[in-house]
């Protein structure tokens, strides 16, 4: 008898591990939170006046560039004409891949 209590132990043990992993699995996969969402505006805020900083001829160079898929090459110039860092002139071209795709 103390055998078959112990086996339902761990299994009520296993059931309850599995049920808060799928629950923590859907809640955790949900959309974006409106703190994340704001942050995401802010960020291409930031990307467009950034972009909107750099010399003309730039501009058409980096979306020349990003047009033909040389991403990386467009984040270079950035660099180059601006002197911002990777991660920033990487968001800067992200940012205006996404504007040209969508135009």
């Amino acid at each position: 008898m103390e055998e078959f209590i112990f086996e339902n132990v761990w299994l009520v043990i296993a059931a309850t591990a599995l049920f808060a992993f799928t629950i923590g699995r859907m809640v955790g996969s949900g959309a974006p939170s409106i703190e994340q969402e704001a942050q995401e505006m802010v960020s291409q805020q930031h990307a467009e006046e950034a972009f909107s900083a750099l010399s003309p001829t730039t501009q058409d160079e980096v979306d020349h560039l990003i047009t033909e898929g040389k991403v990386i090459e467009a984040i270079k110039t950035i660099r180059t004409e601006s002197g911002f860092g990777l991660r920033q002139a990487k968001a800067i071209a992200d940012n205006r891949r996404r504007m040209l795709k969508g135009a």
